[in-house]
Order: structure tokens, then sequence, then C-alpha cells
């Protein structure tokens, strides 16, 4: 039985609960358990996008997921115990690719073997070390796959992580990536570590780089080859960070989590106090989500969207008004310098910008001959304009993206 939801703007997604096996009908058993397709916008026929779901019947796991307009689907395999164990990408075509994942719970490691040049190769190996915590201790990644081994800690490049939790102090330690068979043997003037440092109130935390091989001396080290320190100060939604160089930025978020301002340092380096900032930075959302608008002393941009979140107009202040772009009621700027449209799919399919020239997607048939095309210029001028399609020096039947000031465009 389908559910049908509407947004603000009346656009309806319809979610149907069918049969989880893919089938057109199924035992009652197998209906109405889970979502087995996503319609976005459909009560638009033109915009309407579309997604499958297959699942497993004892576990609920998704193990098909399909882009019914492109049809391109994604396969997921488990273990017993629900983990992933394949993803197979562009499922059922000539160009699948897996990523494989082994799970060893005995020696705590996860290696994860993708596909590079042909379907189950597992050329790209990734291994992760874990701790007894279950935090992440080294993660290496092989260069060659085929004369090293995915187990084996010392060679591969590898990024190491330590942990210790002191009163009041929490402490991360990370290196820089390294080829050495430890970290201490390492010479290479990249080598270094990251060392976060959190305060157990959590209204101050701070991340310090060193330089050289050495640990420093918090993990019982002696590096003090300290190369700046980042520290961030948090009082309810007010966020002062202040960089390496003492630079400090301000920022607060709404009660959603959104930004809605950015204070930034005078020339004096004074950022002002929180209810007077010598420069401030606002920036508006509308009810969806989407920012509309940011303003920065007397300039303003404005962005406007539709109902599925897609920009279709901009104004920047640095360019002119395209009056072909006007719209009417919207609540804070009608005059745009850059308009959008989409084809079905959701691509851009074309972009007017403020000197109202368009470039437009045009799509090239498979074919071993040239092909022109003809595309309007712009409304302005109504002029037109011809295009010749590549004669299979690139893959056929691809969209490009061309300016309609050139007369032919070769490839």
């Amino acid at each position: 039985m389908p559910t049908v939801t509407t947004d603000a703007n009346s656009v309806e997604t319809t979610v149907t609960y069918g049969c989880i096996d893919g089938e057109t009908s199924c035992s009652s058993n197998l209906q109405n358990l889970y979502p087995t397709k996503v319609e976005k916008a459909s009560n638009h026929s033109a915009l309407k996008l579309t997604s499958a779901m297959e699942y497993d019947f004892y576990t609920g796991l998704p193990t098909l997921a399909t882009d019914v307009d492109n049809s391109i689907s994604t396969a997921t395999y488990y273990d017993d115990l629900g983990r992933p164990t394949k993803i197979a990408s562009a499922y059922g075509t000539d160009d699948e690719v897996w990523v494989q994942t082994e799970y060893d719970v005995i020696n705590r490691r996860v290696i994860t073997r993708a596909d590079v040049a042909a379907k189950g190769d597992g050329a790209k190996v990734a291994t992760q070390f874990f701790d007894q915590l279950g935090r992440v201790r080294l993660t290496k990644s092989l260069e060659d796959a085929a004369t090293r081994s995915a187990t084996n800690e010392t060679d591969g490049i590898k990024v190491q992580t330590r942990y210790e939790t002191v009163e009041g102090y929490t402490y991360q330690l990370t290196s820089n990536p390294y080829r050495a068979n430890y970290s201490s043997n390492e010479s290479n003037a990249t080598m270094g570590w990251t060392l976060a440092t959190a305060w157990s109130n959590g209204r101050r935390s701070e991340v310090q780089t060193f330089s050289g091989s050495a640990l420093p001396i918090v993990f019982g080290g002696g590096n003090t080859n300290s190369t700046g320190i980042v520290r961030t100060d948090i009082d309810t939604n007010t966020t002062t960070v202040t960089d390496q160089a003492g630079k400090q930025r301000r920022s607060i978020t709404n009660a959603l989590g959104q930004l809605i301002r950015v204070d930034e340092p005078n020339g004096a380096g004074q950022l002002g106090t929180v209810a007077s900032p010598n420069q401030p930075t606002y920036y508006s959302y509308n009810t969806l989500g989407n920012m509309v608008r940011v303003q920065q002393g007397v300039q303003n941009r404005y962005f406007m969207y539709d109902s599925l979140g897609r920009m279709l107009r901009v104004r920047q202040p640095e360019q002119e008004v395209n009056t072909a772009l006007t719209t009417v009621g919207n609540p804070d700027n009608n005059s745009w310098s850059a308009g959008f449209t989409y084809d079905n799919n959701g691509n851009v399919l074309t972009t007017t910008d403020a000197k109202d020239d368009d470039y437009k997607r045009i799509r090239c048939p498979e074919s071993t001959a040239d092909t022109n095309l003809q595309r309007r210029h712009s409304d302005r001028d109504k002029q037109l304009r011809r295009f010749k399609c590549p004669v299979l020096k690139r893959q056929a039947d691809k969209s490009y993206f061309e300016h309609f000031r050139n007369d032919i465009h070769e490839f």
C-alpha cells in the first residue's frame, strides 16, 4: 500500500511497501514489511526520481538497491552476523566491480579488497587493526597486493593511532603516513604526529602537530618539535577557533545546528563581542534547510531552490543582473545573475549566466559519422549555433557541456 507525503510546495513523495524479493506478486508474509520503491516528486512526471529496494526476509537487510531511472543496481551480501562481505556496484553489467570485506575477530582486524582493473581482482587492499576496546590502532594500504601481505603490520603505507586518558583530559595521537616497518624508524621528512586533546567538560579542545618520528611527551616520548596548535572553545551555540598564528574566528549556530553567523577579526585582530562583532557574516535558510541569503556588510548573495532542493537561481553582487531570469514572489530577492534547469534525472540541463549566455548539455548519438546539432544561443538574439559531436573520440552517448559562442566544437 503506497504512502504519500507532501511537502510545503505540494511536491509528493510516494513510498510503496511491496514484495521484498522484487517480484510483482508474492504471498502476504513478503509484503508490507519494508519500503520497496520510493518515488520523489511522484506527482510531477518530468521530475520524478524512482529508486527500488529488495531485502532479505530473515534479517531485513537490504540486498539490492536500484536506480530505476538509470537502470543501475548495487547488490550487497552479508555474513551470518549481518556484516556486509561484498558490495557489487553496477550489478549485472559489464562494468560490475566488487568491494569485498573479510572480518577476523580473533586477531581484531578487517581487510577490504576493492577491484581496480577487473571484476574480482581485489587489487586495492586496506586493513584496519583494532585494540581490545574496538578502537582503530593501525590502518595500512598496500601498493602491491600481489607481493605484500594484508595481515603483516610492518609493510605497506601505515597510519598509527594511540589513545590515553588521564584525569580531566583525553588524548589521541595519530601519525602521518609512513612506509618504515615501525614509526620510530621512519626517517622521511614528512613523518610527524597529530595530538588531539579534549577537556573532560567538553568546552575546549586542541589539535597540536609535531614533526619527526619520536613520540610527544604525553605519550612517553621526547618530541617537543611542535609545529602549531589549533584551539577550539565552545560556549553553548558559540564556537571560537584560534589557529596556529593566533588568529581567531567565531561561529554561531541556531537550534537546528545551522550556521547563522561567522565573525572575523578586524585589522587589529579583534573579533569584538558576541553581541557586537566587528566583521560578521550572516546566513539565512528556508524551511527546507537550504541557504537562501548571505549578508556581509552591505553585500548580499541570494539563492533560490525548487522543492527538491535543486538550485534554480543565484544572485552574486560581483555580477550584473540578468533581467531574463527575474522571478516574482520570492521574499528576499527577485533579481538574479545566474539560472539553472534540470532534466528528468536531476542532472543540470542548462546554465544561464549574467550575460544571458547559455550552456547546454548536448547528448551525442552513438555514430561514427559527424553529426551537426543546432542549439539556440539565447532568447536575447534568437541566433542559432552549430555544433559537431565527437567521432568516437570519447565514449559514445555521453553528455558534455558546451558554450554557445563557438560555431563548431571539436573534441
